[in-house]
Parts: C-alpha cells; structure tokens; sequence
C-alpha cells in the first residue's frame, strides 16, 4: 500500500499532462513514466527508488530513475518480460481492474473503467494541477486490435482527463510471433529519405545528360 500511495501521490503532482508509455518489442515490455514535478515537492523523489513491482521477487528485473532538479523532470524506467508485466505498480495503482493475459498465440493487455490517478478525484489533492495522462504504447509485434484515441505509425495514444476518466478503458492485442519490419519509421523520417532520393536521382540525371551533351561536341 505504501509503494502505491508514493506512485499515485506522483502521478498527481505533475504538470499539465503526464505521459505513461509502453515498449513491447520482441519478448520485452519497457515501461517509462515521464513526470514534471513541482519544486515544492521534491521530497517525493527520494522515496520513487522504492518502487519496483507488486511482486518483489522480479526485482531482478532492469529498472532507473532519472530526475532533473533544474527542469523538475522525472522519468522512471522499468523493463519486464510479457509473464512479469502484470505486476507493474502503475497498473494496479491507478486502474480498478486490469488483466494482463499472455497466450502462446497472442498478448492482451486489458483495464476496466475507473482510472484512480487524477487529482481531482481526491480532496487532498486540489492543489495539484494535472489536467491529463497520456498512454502511448509503440511495438514491434502485428496488432490484431486495440481501441486506441489516436494511432501514428506503430505508435498507440490513449488520452485519460476529468470527462471521460469513468469510463475509459485500454484495451491492445497483438500477436506474439508475427512482427512487422522496421516499426519506429516515422513518416517524416520516410519522406526526408524519399526526398534525398529523389534529389539524388535528379542531380544523376543532370550530370548523365551534361556528360553525353559533352561527348558529342
């Protein structure tokens, strides 16, 4: 209970919006909490080390926190395998009811209504201000379905705030063994190279059409 009170006492001294993001590639989920803290409250950094998982015996498992006095950024990492997310503090934490269910054909990651992680949910927090959690889940893995707010490339938004906090649900299929090929391509990154390409190709042309002009003088 004190891992969970020190994490949800975090998630509420954010600013504006507070960004939860998953990395599940290959057979490895990456999870990363990204939090701008009020000065006032830096006492709470100390204590964020002591959070591992609900089960301590994969505290084996690669975690760190990194925390930026001058910025007030706090970005907590932590790595699981697919058998040991289910423990993840954020999870229990801030969501009612959540299954993790990992098959041998497929993986679910699934919440119930009710997010518990905003401040004006609870009085003794009204002074905090923390408007929005946005959940962002990029991977490697083909996904058979999923209900996200937003999708860019292979990368999956939720967006949890005051209006819609009793009600939404997260809810990310994907397969276990079929991935897809190079999934953190933005779009930009592929019209800058098709972009290059296409100069290139046009200053070959130029030179290939200045050189057989010169040959025939």
């Amino acid at each position: 209970m004190k891992k969970i009170s020190i994490l949800l006492a975090l998630f509420l001294i954010t600013g504006c919006t507070a960004k939860y993001e998953l990395k599940i590639y290959d057979d490895s989920i990456e999870e990363s909490i990204k939090l701008t803290v009020d000065s006032e409250h830096y006492e709470y950094i100390s204590s964020f080390e002591n959070i591992i998982t609900n089960n301590e015996s994969t505290s084996t498992n690669i975690y760190e926190y990194n925390f930026d006095e001058k910025t007030g950024l706090l970005d907590y990492y932590y790595k699981y395998n697919f058998d040991s997310f289910e423990n993840s503090t954020a999870l229990s934490s801030c969501f009612s009811t959540y299954s993790v269910i990992s098959e041998s054909d497929y993986y679910l990651i699934q919440t119930g209504s009710g997010f518990r992680c905003l401040p004006y949910q609870y009085s003794d927090y009204d002074y905090f201000d923390y408007d929005e959690l946005a959940i962002q889940i990029t991977t490697n893995h083909k996904v058979i379905n999923d209900n996200a707010d937003e999708v860019k490339n292979n990368t999956y938004y939720w967006y949890i705030n005051e209006e819609n906090k009793d009600t939404k649900v997260i809810s990310f299929k994907i397969s276990r063994d079929e991935k897809i090929v190079n999934p953190y391509y933005s779009m930009e990154f592929i019209i800058f190279i098709a972009g290059i390409t296409t100069i290139g190709g046009i200053i070959t042309l130029v030179i290939f059409i200045k050189n057989k002009k010169n040959n025939k003088l």
